[in-house]
């Protein structure tokens, strides 16, 4: 009898796991899996794999204490020469960082402004139902809370 209440318990436990994956992926249907990118990952590999022309290095070249035999690829190694070039600074670049800067700050306020403008036309229940107790907490809410 103890083996079927086992069997009974573990059931219940993965319907309900399996519940919660569904109600997940209801939910979050971006957090499903990109098949068509990881099969064309997978087609990249194994043409890879099958490349003949990336030889190993071998390490000692076949005498001394390294000679065991080991192989080491160096498939994943970035060359020196590819990373990327340092910049010089320039004031004309500086200006225009600055710029872009400023800008998107701007923006930023502007929307801001846009969106307590909009709440302060609600009423004082809509704005309790929205989870704002208070006028004073509309500018507030807007530009710190993210989750509200």
């Amino acid at each position: 009898m103890p083996n079927a209440q086992a069997n009974l318990f573990w059931s219940v436990a993965y319907a309900f796991m399996e519940g919660f994956a569904l109600y997940g992926a209801a939910l979050h249907p971006s957090a499903a899996m990109p098949v068509d990118a990881i099969l064309a990952a997978r087609r990249d590999w194994e043409a890879y794999q099958a490349d003949e022309s990336a030889k190993p290095v071998q390490n000692g070249g076949g005498r001394g204490p390294c000679s065991s035999g080991n192989v080491v690829q160096f498939d994943r190694l970035v060359p020196l020469d590819a990373q990327p070039e340092r910049r010089r600074w320039s004031w004309l670049r500086s200006a225009g960082e600055t710029l872009t800067v400023l800008l998107s700050h701007l923006r930023r306020e502007r929307e801001i402004r846009r969106a307590v403008d909009a709440l302060r036309e609600l009423d004082d229940r809509t704005l309790r139902d929205l989870g704002i107790r208070c006028r004073s907490e509309i500018e507030w809410t807007v530009r710190y809370c993210r989750d509200c």
